[in-house]
C-alpha cells in the first residue's frame, strides 16, 4: 500500500480522496487498483481486506469517465476490468456492513 502513500501516486492518492484527481493522474491510479482487484480475484488477497483498506467503488465511479475511454481507444473490453467488478462487490460489502465507528 505505500506506493498509494509516495510519489509519483502519493499526491495523485490524495488529490483522489479530495475528489480532486487531475486528469494526468487518473490511468496510473486506476492501474494500481486494477491491480490489487486483481489479486483479490485471485484470491491472493481477501476481498474484505481490499475493501476494508480502499473505497475501490468509489474510487471507480471517480476514474470510470477515463477507463471507459480508454477502453474504446483500445478497442479493449477487458482493460481494468477486476477494478471495475470489484467496484460492484464492494458496494455490496459496505451496503451490507455498518461502519465500525458509529456516535453514541
Amino acid at each position: 500500500m505505500q506506493i498509494l502513500h509516495h510519489e509519483p501516486l502519493g499526491t495523485a492518492f490524495n488529490n483522489l480522496l479530495l475528489q480532486q484527481v487531475r486528469p494526468e493522474d487518473e490511468v496510473a491510479l486506476a492501474h494500481v487498483f486494477e491491480e490489487v482487484s486483481t489479486l483479490a480475484v485471485h484470491r491472493l488477497i481477501s476481498e474484505d481486506l481490499l475493501f476494508d483498506a480502499f473505497a475501490i467503488d468509489n474510487y471507480w465511479e471517480q476514474l470510470k469517465g477515463s477507463v471507459l475511454g480508454i477502453r474504446e481507444k483500445w478497442n479493449n473490453p477487458k482493460l481494468f476490468e477486476n477494478f471495475e467488478a470489484m467496484a460492484g462487490l464492494a458496494e455490496e460489502y459496505r451496503e451490507a456492513r455498518p461502519p465500525k465507528l458509529t456516535r453514541r
